[in-house]
């Protein structure tokens, strides 16, 4: 039996002498085949890196992060892996020089529920449609001219905010009151006049704007398509769909109604961003025919991020301006010298207001209005900025 095991030995070793070789090539392989993933924190068993984000803004625990592990780091939260880009370098990288491989969204629930079967600008996935949205919207109302033609709009319903609260003898809800403000501009802007849903609207955009930002467990566990029912997410996201439908559907009746009353009417003259949608969703010349949902999808990206974003930044910069007196100071200072005892503030004046764009920009970073949405990669590409 001992001369037996001594004369395999050499056949064992030779064995695995050749199955360390194979192993290794076949290692070098699969490393020239798939490019060496970026490093990442430490993951636990289901959850993946759920718990390095628990209790913290989610931008927030990211920087935290790549101070560890680099400005290109792989997280993987459930069953979904995320590269979170964290350098100015790294994002110049995604999200121009690479623009066309990261246009895209992954197709997540709200997306799916309450913005019309990603039907809208943000979560309708790169294509003919996805551009065909984005100048209609640049077109119709967010073009230069557009922009300055509904100066007098903004200017209007600031006068009337500051007029409201110089007047008041009580206090006042500031965050009501820039809500109001907020969704007064956007409307006149976007439908052509303060929209008689507006309380409502104001209510719902709320909703839609919290579950906007929130991340459900149907899109961190794929597989795991019941938990989304059980959850009961899947039957607010309906109710809230359900509530814009009834607005949405009464404003583009209403234009509807005006377009066969005006029928002829040229592109110059329409008036707003629904009127234009109004008149392509008859028009075959469109690569991509414009369904209702595909309208309300649009009116929808357009009232909630000019209402609920908004006044978010402005509430956040008074706030920071207050916990800075001597910022606060400053912004007074420079304000009052660049108006020079005007009685009343046009968007002119702002131009050279330089210390206040610079606050709004700083409040913009420790206070970002939307949640971080993530984008999905086309097909695989090597990233130089973070080599």
């Amino acid at each position: 039996m001992e001369h037996l095991l001594l004369a395999s030995i050499p056949m064992v070793v030779s064995t695995m002498l050749f199955l360390i070789i194979f192993i290794k090539k076949g290692f070098s392989k699969s490393e020239a085949q798939y490019p060496r993933p970026p490093p990442g924190p430490w993951r636990l068993p289901i959850i993946g890196c759920m718990h390095h984000l628990a209790g913290q803004i989610p931008f927030r625990a990211f920087r935290h992060l790549s101070l560890c592990h680099g400005p290109l780091m792989l997280v993987r939260i459930g069953q979904v892996d995320f590269a979170v880009a964290s350098s100015r370098e790294a994002a110049q990288e995604i999200l121009k020089n690479q623009d066309p491989n990261f246009a895209s969204r992954p197709e997540l629930v709200v997306g799916d529920i309450v913005f019309y079967g990603c039907s809208d600008v943000i979560f309708s996935p790169y294509g003919s449609y996805w551009k065909q949205l984005r100048y209609i919207c640049f077109m119709e109302l967010l073009r230069t001219k557009r922009i300055r033609s509904s100066a007098s709009i903004r200017e209007e319903e600031t006068l009337n905010l500051i007029r409201e609260i110089s007047t008041a003898t009580q206090p006042i809800n500031l965050r009501e009151n820039l809500l109001r403000m907020s969704n007064a501009i956007i409307s006149r802007a976007a439908i052509g006049a303060r929209s008689k849903h507006q309380d409502a609207f104001i209510l719902v955009a709320r909703e839609a704007n919290d579950v906007f930002g929130r991340h459900y467990a149907v899109d961190m566990f794929p597989s795991l398509k019941l938990i989304h029912v059980l959850s009961g997410a899947k039957f607010k996201l309906q109710r809230i769909r359900r509530r814009l439908d009834k607005i949405f559907d009464d404003i583009v009746k209403e234009h509807e109604v005006k377009a066969k009353m005006n029928k002829g009417r040229q592109l110059a003259e329409v008036k707003d961003i629904v009127d234009a949608l109004v008149r392509l969703k008859d028009e075959s010349e469109l690569e991509v025919p414009m369904t209702m949902d595909g309208m309300k999808a649009v009116i929808l990206d357009m009232l909630v991020g000019g209402t609920e974003n908004s006044s978010f930044v402005i509430e956040w910069a008074m706030l920071e301006l207050m916990r800075n007196p001597k910022i606060m100071e400053q912004a007074q200072k420079e304000v009052m010298e660049e108006l020079k005892g005007k009685n009343r503030i046009q968007e002119t004046d702002v131009v050279e207001l330089n210390y206040l764009k610079s606050i709004v920009k700083e409040t913009l970073k420790l206070h970002p209005p939307l949640p971080l949405i993530p984008r999905m990669c086309r097909k695989t590409v090597r990233c130089s900025a973070t080599r």
